[in-house]
């Protein structure tokens, strides 16, 4: 909670936005709770221009891509998923051709 404190002081206009798995404490500090795609989905139809994002670390990437006018920050930059980071393309491959997930 402290990492998205500091962040909001830097950023007082920005919304954050995290996933449910958060820790109770910082889904308190939340203007919008959701799943990646959600937070994604909020971003596009959202008309704030500024969003802490606490969630791994590459989606930032992702939503500054896709929403090239708004800005992202994140609360940490050791905010990494190690899960993940474990997915590689040949298992979703292996995933999709057995229809096994």
């Amino acid at each position: 909670p402290k990492e998205i404190k500091r962040t909001k002081i830097k950023h007082p206009k920005a919304e954050i936005m995290v996933h449910p798995e958060c820790q109770p404490q910082v889904i308190d500090l939340a203007d919008f709770v959701g799943s990646t795609s959600q937070m994604s989905e909020y971003v596009a139809k959202n008309k704030s221009r500024e969003f802490i994002v606490g969630t791994e670390r590459g989606m930032l990437h992702t939503l500054q891509k896709e929403n090239p006018d708004k800005r992202f920050y994140s609360p940490s930059p050791l905010v990494v998923c190690q899960d993940m980071k474990l997915t590689k393309l040949e298992n979703v491959v292996s995933a999709l051709e057995n229809m096994q997930f």
